[in-house]
């Protein structure tokens, strides 16, 4: 007889308080870079997951920086490709970094890292504004950038995005499809 096992597991307490604390721009002081993509977009950031992220013009292997220090516990590293057709949407295979902040209870998450793009691996402690990976084009995307994301876990519904607050008062939901942003 076959039988079929499943597994399910997801990040944080969703019982701790979180606090929305100021982060950093997450490059490296000096440069600025353009929003290609905001808050609940109907590309692609429309789902509980992701209608808070935002899409920064970031080209292959831009250096892309920690919003705040914490501890590696995602990392995807190995794909090579990317593209915008259905089926990448559907299948997305996108390099990411997932930051968890135990101070604030937050989780940061970079994608669309380039191939081998990572600068961490997974346990190590980073810091706010360290280098932590290459900017780059895989998964479902129309274009190399990064796609930065903040979360935090909700019980039922695993991590959810919520907006971010930079500093310098900036809030994410002033980020419009064409703002231009600076470190």
């Amino acid at each position: 007889e076959k039988f079929n096992y499943y597994f399910n597991t997801n990040l944080g307490d969703p019982d701790k308080q979180i606090i929305v604390n100021k982060l950093t721009l997450p490059f490296p002081k000096g440069k600025k870079y353009v929003v290609t993509q905001g808050y609940r977009d109907t590309l692609s950031h429309n789902a509980l997951y992701n209608m808070y992220a935002l899409d920064f013009n970031l080209q292959v292997n831009d250096t892309i920086t920690s919003a705040d220090y914490g501890i590696v516990v995602g990392l995807v590293k190995d794909y090579k490709y990317g593209g915008a057709s259905k089926v990448w949407k559907e299948n997305d295979r996108s390099n990411y970094i997932t930051i968890y902040h135990p101070h604030s209870g937050l989780y940061t998450q970079y994608g669309h890292l380039v191939f081998n793009g990572s600068l961490v691996k997974i346990g190590d402690r980073i810091e706010r504004g360290q280098a932590i990976g290459l900017s780059g084009n895989t998964g479902f995307s129309t274009g190399p950038h990064l796609h930065f994301n903040v979360l935090v876990p909700k019980k039922g519904l695993g991590l959810v995005s919520i907006p971010a607050v930079f500093e310098g008062d900036i809030h994410g939901e002033d980020l419009k499809i064409g703002t231009t942003v600076s470190r």
